[in-house]
């Protein structure tokens, strides 16, 4: 590639509150209403700044419910997913965004090695907090 942009995920629930990794999963941490923000932010400068027009976009995502949202909001700024909203089944409806997303020459894929490592999963919780 001609480029290469890193971008980190937004803010997540974890960033606000860290006792909340004593009883939720690193990888199920969400994003909050600023992280959601602050995603789409992101994708509307890659797309009016950084990038030219017909330029490939390829991301590489780590599977974490954080980064997959942070992904959704960077994108949403080729294509609003709500123009799917009319589409009741929630798999059926994330195929079609998919597919436009797609059509519009974005491509991604997950990737589970650049995922953050599970630093607490094995340290005494007292000891950590």
């Amino acid at each position: 590639p001609a480029k290469v942009i890193m971008v980190r995920h937004g803010q997540s629930e974890g960033n606000l509150s860290e006792n909340l990794y004593a009883t939720k999963p690193d990888n199920a941490m969400q994003l909050t209403k600023l992280g959601w923000e602050q995603a789409r932010m992101a994708g509307k400068a890659l797309r009016e700044r950084l990038l030219r027009d017909n330029e490939s976009i390829h991301f590489i995502v780590s599977p974490y419910a954080r980064t997959m949202e942070t992904f959704h909001g960077i994108v949403s700024a080729w294509c609003d997913p709500s123009e799917f909203d009319h589409i009741e089944d929630r798999d059926l409806r994330l195929k079609a965004w998919y597919e436009k997303l797609s059509q519009l020459g974005l491509s991604w894929h997950e990737d589970p090695r650049i995922r953050e490592q599970d630093f607490g999963n094995y340290q005494v919780s007292q000891a950590v907090f």
